[in-house]
C-alpha cells in the first residue's frame, strides 16, 4: 500500500536532500518576472539560489514564452510604483498642509505645540520622499540595460524545452478544455482567459512531466502561483502542492516533483547553501504575491458569455434570443454582451429580457436589456436586497424590436454597476 501511495505519503529528507543535489531545477514564468518587482537583495538571493544547481536547470518552452509576452508590462509597472508612492507623498503633504492650517484656526490650540507638530510631521515627510527618491535612483534602467534578461539567457541557454507543434496544440486545447470543465489542475482557474493563453498553465505542467519522463529525472518545481488549482487549501491553510498534480506526476513521469512556492523555496535554498536567510527577502516575496493576487482578483473577469441563440421573432424586425453566462466569482451584478444581425433602423429599437434559469442560491434579479445601433444587445444583470450571485451558469432571454420608441445605444449610458462583461483575461497576464 506505501509504494501505492508513495506520491500522496511525499518524499523523506533523505530523498528531498538527493533531489536537491541531483534534480533539475525548472522555473514558472512569473518567478523570473517577479525578479523585476523584488527589491536588490531579494533579487540578490533569488539569483543566488538558482545558481545552486549550476547547468542542472531547465525552463519549459510555455514558461520562457510567457517571459518574454509580459516582460516589458512588468517592467513598467514596476517603474510606476515609484510615481505612485510620490503622488501618494504629495498627497499626503496637502493633506497635512489643510489639517495644519484649520488646527490654526483653533483660537485655543497653543501656538507653541503646533510649531513643534509641524516642524516633527514635515520632517518625517521629507524623509520618506528622500528614501523613495534614492530608491528609484538605484533601481535599473532595465529597458535601457538589463544585466537580469542576461543572466537568464545565459543561464538556460541550451536548457530549453521545445515548443509544441500544430499537431500537439490540437491535443493540447482539446485536452485543457475537458480538464477545465471537470476541474482538474493544474489551469482550470484561467478559464476566462483569451485564446490559448488560458492552456498555459496545464501546457507548462504537462512539458515539466513529459520532460521528467524523458531525461529520467526528478524535477523541482517554483512558482509564484497561490491559486487553488496549484495548492490544496484547508480552512484558509495550504497544505501543500493538490494531490491532484503529485499523483499525476508520478504516473506521468515516474518521477518525482517538488512544488514550492518562491519564499520556501529561497528559504530551503539558502539553507541548502549555508547562507544566513534574511527575513526581510522572505517578506518581499510575500509582499509581492499578495499585491498580485490582489491585482489578479480585482482585474479578473467575473463573466463571460458561453453561448447565445437568436432567431426570428413575430417578424422581421423582431428578434429573439438566449444568452447563457457563466459567472466566474461572486458579483452583485453583471453585463452580458450580445451581437445580433441589424436591419436598418436598428438605431430606434427597444429591447426587454428576463432571467429564464440561474443556481438555486442565486438572489432574485433585476434585468435590463439596452441596444446599440451597431447591432449589440447589452443585458445588465442586478441582484435585488444584498444579495450575490454565486458562480454557476446563467440562461437569460431577450427580445429586441425596432418599435417607435426610441432610446439611446447602451455605449452611451454609464454602467449599473462595477462589474462588466471582460471576456478576455488582462493583457500581458502570466499565470
Amino acid at each position: 500500500m506505501r509504494k501505492t501511495f508513495d506520491w500522496y505519503l511525499g518524499a523523506g529528507e533523505d530523498e528531498i536532500n538527493a533531489i536537491w543535489d541531483g534534480g533539475l531545477l525548472t522555473l514558472d514564468a512569473n518567478v523570473l518576472l517577479d525578479l523585476y518587482r523584488y527589491n536588490a537583495k531579494t533579487r540578490e538571493d533569488i539569483v543566488k539560489a538558482v545558481s545552486f544547481f549550476g547547468e542542472r536547470v531547465w525552463l519549459p518552452a510555455q514558461a520562457a514564452r510567457e517571459f518574454i509576452r509580459n516582460r516589458n508590462r512588468v517592467i513598467v509597472s514596476a517603474d510606476k510604483t515609484f510615481s505612485d508612492a510620490n503622488a501618494a507623498i504629495d498627497d499626503l503633504r496637502k493633506s497635512y498642509t489643510t489639517a495644519r492650517e484649520k488646527l490654526r484656526g483653533y483660537r485655543l490650540m497653543p501656538r507653541e505645540g503646533l510649531e513643534e507638530m509641524s516642524e516633527k510631521i514635515e520632517a518625517a515627510i521629507d524623509y520618506a520622499s528622500e528614501k523613495i527618491m534614492a530608491a528609484q535612483t538605484a533601481h535599473p534602467e532595465y529597458l535601457k540595460s538589463d544585466p537580469l534578461l542576461d543572466w537568464i539567457l545565459t543561464t538556460f541557454d541550451g536548457r530549453l524545452g521545445a515548443e509544441p507543434s500544430q499537431e500537439e496544440w490540437v491535443d493540447i486545447r482539446k485536452s485543457g478544455e475537458s480538464r477545465m470543465l471537470a476541474h482538474v489542475p493544474p489551469g482550470y482557474e484561467d478559464r476566462a482567459k483569451d485564446g490559448d493563453q488560458k492552456y498555459g498553465d496545464y501546457l507548462m505542467w504537462r512539458q515539466i512531466l513529459e520532460h521528467a519522463r524523458t531525461v529520467k529525472m526528478p524535477i523541482i518545481l517554483v512558482t509564484s502561483e497561490r491559486k487553488e488549482d496549484w495548492w490544496e487549501v484547508q480552512s484558509g491553510k495550504t497544505i501543500g502542492p493538490r494531490p491532484e498534480l503529485l499523483e499525476e506526476a508520478a504516473k506521468v513521469s515516474g518521477q518525482r516533483i517538488l512544488i514550492y512556492q518562491t519564499d520556501r523555496f529561497l528559504v530551503h535554498a539558502l539553507a541548502k547553501i549555508g547562507d544566513q536567510l534574511d527575513e526581510s527577502s522572505v517578506d518581499d516575496i510575500r509582499e509581492v504575491d499578495a499585491e498580485r493576487s490582489s491585482y489578479r482578483y480585482a482585474k479578473s473577469a467575473a463573466v463571460r458569455v458561453t453561448s447565445s441563440d437568436t432567431n426570428t421573432g413575430s417578424g422581421p424586425l423582431e428578434t429573439l434570443g438566449t444568452a447563457r453566462v457563466e459567472i466566474l466569482r461572486p458579483v452583485r451584478s453583471f453585463t452580458a454582451t450580445v451581437s445580433l444581425d441589424p436591419p436598418s433602423g436598428w438605431e430606434e429599437a427597444e429591447a426587454s429580457a428576463g432571467l429564464l434559469a440561474k443556481p438555486a442560491d442565486a438572489p432574485d434579479a433585476r434585468v435590463v436589456a439596452r441596444v446599440s445601433s451597431s447591432g449589440k444587445i447589452a443585458l445588465h444583470v442586478h441582484a435585488l436586497g444584498s444579495g450575490q450571485f454565486p458562480p454557476g451558469i446563467y440562461e437569460i432571454v431577450y427580445s429586441a424590436s425596432i418599435l417607435n420608441a426610441v432610446i439611446r445605444g447602451f455605449d452611451e449610458l454609464p454602467p449599473l454597476e462595477d462589474e462588466r462583461q471582460t471576456p478576455n483575461a488582462p493583457e500581458g497576464s502570466e499565470g
